[in-house]
């Protein structure tokens, strides 16, 4: 699962891809659903941040967390940290793209 935080939530729904605004003390979680995943849980914090999600019907996404499978990744400005359990590491910078697919930022 993909969890959410920000003062401010907004989606936007587009032929390509549905995208998920969020503005203020932003938060991305995800936490691995089973002991297989190998990414491990992963922390992004950001003042905001764009979320790139599959195209489809949003009604049945939530604000607040949602499926791996349906975010493709994440565009975070502004104060950037990402801590990672997996080989326990934190990275800072002004901006970051971070791709769920491929597990890179």
């Amino acid at each position: 699962m993909v969890a959410f935080s920000a003062n401010e939530l907004k989606f936007e729904t587009q032929e390509e891809e549905n995208v998920l605004l969020a503005d203020g003390s932003v938060v991305v979680e995800y936490r691995p659903t089973g002991v297989a995943d190998a990414t491990g849980e992963l922390r992004l914090s950001a003042e905001r941040a764009v979320v790139f999600l599959e195209p489809g019907s949003i009604k049945e996404l939530s604000q607040s967390s949602m499926r791996v499978d349906d975010v493709r990744g994440v565009y975070l400005e502004g104060n950037v940290i990402a801590e990672a359990d997996r080989d326990e590491y934190m990275v800072r910078a002004p901006r970051m793209y971070y791709d769920f697919k491929t597990d890179q930022a």
